[in-house]
């Protein structure tokens, strides 16, 4: 009988040192690979960004814009230039008038920001910038003043252990029926008008608390529609905003009475919604003396107009824009409706519906015209 010899204790705690040897040395190794594989398809995105940059301003001098400037801001732009590979998820592309180009672009999976000054003609990282938050400020801030007169580039800060960061403009009194008038996420510097710096309310989540920092001297009052924009919906439920303080939290939609607020409420066709609280309030002098109490009143007013379905039989009007007739213009929009239209309606930036009648005047650049109709019989159009 033949005695079958194997490995000895020995020899197989070898063999496996041996292992972990060439497993210290081939891991880090590899994952340097991946590293630099990542890092290069992210500056090959940024690079298909840059040329569908350079394809817009072309494409946009070719249908009769005039070569203004133009910019990119991630997260939100995502989808407004076409490129291949992962999309920024901050970060900011800027286009001069002249057709130079500046990017500073944030990819959560490399944790790097690739940037590109106007005067230069490669793509880096600049391993300087650590924070996502920091990676489009340097490039926003040097350009907005360039591109229009009146706007501003404004850093927002919130706690260090913040969450969900949001931001939007609104005053009291205001009609919010914009995009820009609903809550935004915060993902770096934002532009807005001069005139609305002190519009500007904030709102995050700390130790899974909502907070919300409205205007100084305003009362919080915000109405938070589930649903808001181009898409249409059969209903939209409301939740309001108040301030802790209020003695009095109100309600009412369209043309109804006032009625206390106690929880969310749905609306099922479009309509005006208005809240309003009133809260005891101190006044102080300069050296911090009460002088008098009053009443402080809060009031928000939001037009939900995103409420209806859609009819795919009856073909879409068409939108042409044409050129400005003044000088306080931008352009001017025509839109033609089939014969089948009985009632012509057209919105401005997701707001009122409006009858159209004539060709609308555009004073703002990012403006977005909606419109459709109803046939005879009340179905709605594309």
């Amino acid at each position: 009988m033949v005695k079958q010899k194997g490995f000895t204790l020995i020899e197989l705690l070898a063999v496996m040192a041996i292992l972990v040897i060439i497993l210290a040395i081939a891991v880090p190794g590899i994952g340097g690979i991946i590293r630099k594989a990542r890092e290069a398809a992210f500056i090959d995105t940024a690079y298909g960004l840059m040329r569908a940059s350079k394809y817009k301003r072309i494409n946009d001098i070719l249908i009769g814009d005039s070569p203004k400037g133009f910019q990119v801001i991630y997260p939100q732009d995502k989808d407004k230039l076409d490129a291949q590979g992962e999309m920024p998820d901050s970060g900011a592309i800027i286009v001069k008038e002249t057709g130079e180009i500046a990017l500073a672009l944030w990819s959560d999976a490399v944790g790097k920001c690739a940037v590109k000054n106007f005067d230069e003609a490669e793509i880096r990282y600049d391993e300087s910038i650590a924070l996502k938050e920091d990676c489009a400020s340097g490039v926003t801030s040097e350009v907005i003043t360039e591109m229009w007169d009146g706007w501003i580039t404004m850093t927002l800060y919130y706690p260090l252990n913040a969450s969900d960061r949001q931001w939007r403009l609104g005053s009291p009194g205001e009609v919010r029926a914009d995009g820009s008038f609903m809550w935004n996420d915060y993902t770096g510097p934002i532009v807005v008008p001069l005139s609305r710096v002190e519009d500007i309310w904030i709102k995050y989540k700390l130790d899974n608390k909502e907070v919300i920092i409205p205007p100084l001297g305003t009362v919080l009052v915000d109405i938070v529609p589930d649903s808001y924009g181009y898409k249409l919906v059969e209903k939209v439920k409301v939740k309001i905003n108040y301030d802790e303080e209020a003695t009095i939290k109100e309600y009412r939609v369209g043309d109804s009475d006032w009625m206390p607020y106690t929880e969310e409420f749905t609306v099922t066709e479009n309509v005006m919604i208005e809240a309003r609280a009133k809260k005891p309030d101190n006044v102080y002098d300069n050296n911090g003396n009460l002088v008098s109490k009053r009443t402080a009143v809060g009031r928000d007013y939001i037009y939900i107009g995103n409420i209806g379905v859609e009819e795919s039989e009856l073909p879409a009007p068409t939108i042409e824009r044409i050129a400005p007739s003044t000088e306080n213009e931008v352009a001017r929009v025509k839109i033609t409706y089939p014969e089948a239209a009985n009632k012509k309606i057209y919105k401005e930036n997701y707001g009122l519906e409006q009858a159209y009648t004539k060709e609308i005047s555009i004073k703002r650049y990012g403006t977005h015209i909606i419109a459709y109709y109803y046939d005879a019989s009340g179905k709605r159009s594309k």
